[in-house]
């Protein structure tokens, strides 16, 4: 029997999925290794986008390369050890590479193009420019005033600029990345409500998109419905710690179908785990009601054991009968309702 694992949503793809596909294991194996692909309840595989922080990171690298020769394609080290290759076009210092198309119904930066522009240095400097947003509000990941790129994203990118250094024996480079048209496209995103302006952020945990539709929700149901204990988790950074805090529980990923999901596993031993920002939004959707606070993630860090957020979560605790743990973006647990 072929074991076959999700890299990217680390959970053990079940064997009737991989019968329902009518693909060959060789076949199978060979595009969900590559992370690119995700393989649903129906048999059918979906393709993954990158994120901005990947392609961001790309321009970089190809725009380094480019010092020395042009390059068209690059090798990308994604947050979660998985490599991409991207195409790009450079020369002379410059370069540039398009997000590409994937399998997510409502990818709002699909086919946005980064651009590098890069220098030799004596050490490795980036510098976001034009199109990329800035942080005017608290509670997100970077900090107020600096550039929109979160911290897996900069590794990425940073990661990718010093491959292409050593690649052509340089001591360092400066590298200016902006995104073409960033403002323009960020105004249609959540940027401006969560305190992103300016221009697009440059995310990605996993260094992928996943390619959230229906049929991938399909998915998540179907896990939930099959597993014994469930952790219910609304993304990558409460998947990672639920594996390591709770790994005899089946991890489940919801996005913001939480509680879609949660009734195919109503009734199961369940612990909800995550960051604050969907948990308590699903708990009481009104919760920002009243407060100054921009973000539900801002109100939590403000007080996390504010009568609101206490009441919110004892409310969930007693509507699911599951296990409600809050964690940061470190997996230090903050809440633990149960």
């Amino acid at each position: 029997m072929c074991r076959l694992i999700d890299p990217v949503a680390g959970f053990v793809i079940p064997q009737k999925w991989l019968a329902r596909s009518g693909l060959s294991l060789p076949v199978l194996k060979r595009r969900i290794d590559s992370g690119l692909y995700a393989l649903t309840a129906s048999g059918t595989l979906l393709k993954r986008g990158l994120s901005t922080g990947t392609i961001s990171a790309a321009a970089a690298k190809a725009a380094v390369l480019s010092i020395a020769q042009p390059a068209a394609e690059v090798s990308i080290l994604t947050p979660i050890g998985i490599r991409v290759k991207v195409h790009t076009t450079s020369a002379g210092g410059w370069a540039s590479a398009q997000k590409p198309r994937s399998d997510h119904s409502k990818d709002i930066t699909e086919g946005l193009i980064f651009e590098a522009e890069a220098s030799e240095a004596d050490e490795i400097q980036l510098s976001p420019a034009e199109g990329i947003g800035i942080v005017k509000k608290n509670g997100l990941r970077a900090r107020y005033g600096s550039p929109a790129i979160s911290p897996e994203a900069r590794w990425s990118i940073e990661h990718a600029i010093e491959e292409a250094v050593h690649t052509i024996g340089l001591e360092g480079a400066f590298v200016k990345l902006s995104a073409i048209n960033g403002a323009t496209i960020s105004k249609k995103t959540l940027n401006q409500k969560v305190g992103v302006f300016g221009g697009v952020s440059v995310l990605g945990t996993t260094g992928f998109v996943e390619p959230w539709n229906e049929c991938l929700v399909g998915s998540a149901e179907d896990l939930a419905e099959t597993a014994n204990r469930v952790a219910l988790t609304t993304g990558r950074t409460g998947f990672k710690y639920a594996k390591m805090y709770f790994p005899d529980h089946s991890t489940i990923v919801a996005g913001s179908n939480l509680e879609r999901v949660f009734r195919k596993a109503e009734g199961k031993e369940m612990i909800i785990i995550g960051l604050p920002a969907l948990i308590l939004k699903w708990a009481k959707p009104d919760i920002l009601s009243g407060f100054k606070a921009n973000t539900v993630q801002e109100l939590f860090e403000g007080d996390p054991y504010a009568e609101e957020i206490t009441e919110a979560l004892t409310d969930l605790r007693t509507r699911t009968k599951a296990r409600i743990v809050i964690i940061n973006r470190a997996g230090k647990i903050i809440r633990d309702v149960g």
